[in-house]
């Protein structure tokens, strides 16, 4: 059991560090709409687009605070819809195409 656990962790502690070392860009719209979706290009795992949601977040709305979470699928490309509160209690809904990722471990 405890080799199990040790393997997971140090699994997890290098998919970690591969999400840390990539080279992330923004591209695509500001987030306000599936049609303005963020495609962020670098992550190759949905662990790792998962990371650079976080981190768009976290620069654009620092201490936000995760109200839903729902993956859309809209003309044949996947999404994730983020709704935030930002920390003066306004909503926000931020768009992600995450279809490059998507399924993938």
């Amino acid at each position: 059991m405890r080799r199990l656990l040790l393997s997971t962790l140090l699994v997890a502690g290098a998919m970690l560090a591969r999400a840390d070392e990539s080279q992330v860009t923004y591209l695509g719209g500001n987030g306000s709409s599936i049609e303005k979706a963020i495609v962020a290009t670098g992550p190759k795992t949905d662990f790792e687009m998962t990371r650079a949601e976080t981190d768009y977040l976290k620069a654009h709305f620092p201490d936000f605070k995760m109200t839903l979470q729902a993956l859309l699928s809209d003309k044949g490309r996947s999404y994730d819809e983020l709704d935030i509160q930002d920390v003066q209690g306004q909503r926000h809904e931020v768009y992600f195409d995450i279809t490059a990722t998507i399924g993938k471990i």
